[in-house]
């Protein structure tokens, strides 16, 4: 049986969210994110000493540094030059990438409510990816971008054939209007 093995997405100024979910599905795979999330690391194998865990770590973290290496582009290197470990080096690439600013957070809002949707150029799969990209950015920038609103807002961009659709599914009572009925 051949293993399959996804390409490495390398990251650049634009794929911030889409390669922090590679990178840390890549160190799970390996058994390696406890170096990033900061837990413990594994429990010690048979009889090693405190000294071999410390040893074993600090293999794990280089390793975990060359991961990171090998999937960035040459471009972020600047950010990550002062970084001695794997967690100071991400930490460093974090601070450059997560939308900090209120120009930032504005930008993304304006990217929600200025999105369209062709559905003739563009399929719904690929409208709802670029969808679920903006929505993971708001929320990773601390917006308040409830579940309703994204479905409120998926709902105005549906095309003219569907707005019969949208008007129903507009009309009928919230869940919580449905759950204190219920408690009455």
């Amino acid at each position: 049986m051949s293993s399959y093995k996804s390409p490495v997405v390398l990251l650049n100024e634009d794929i911030w969210s889409v390669w922090r979910t590679d990178y840390r599905g890549r160190l799970m795979s390996e058994g390696l994110w406890y170096i990033m999330s900061g837990s413990p690391p594994p429990l010690s194998r048979g009889n090693e000493s405190s000294a071999a865990t410390d040893t074993r770590t600090l293999a794990d973290d280089e390793k975990t540094y060359r991961l990171l290496m090998e999937s960035i582009e040459t471009s972020q290197y600047q950010y990550i030059e002062h970084g001695t470990t794997a967690n100071a080096a991400y930490t460093a690439l974090s601070d450059h990438h997560e939308p900090k600013t209120k120009g930032d957070r504005l930008a993304l809002l304006w990217d929600f409510y200025g999105m369209s949707w062709n559905m003739k150029q563009e399929p719904l799969p690929e409208f709802l990816a670029r969808c679920d990209v903006v929505l993971r950015k708001l929320r990773d920038s601390d917006q308040n971008i409830t579940s309703g609103m994204a479905v409120d807002r998926h709902l105005q961009l549906m095309p003219w054939e569907l707005r019969h659709v949208t008007h129903q599914v507009m009309a009928l009572p919230t869940l919580l209007t449905c759950t204190r009925m219920r408690y009455m």
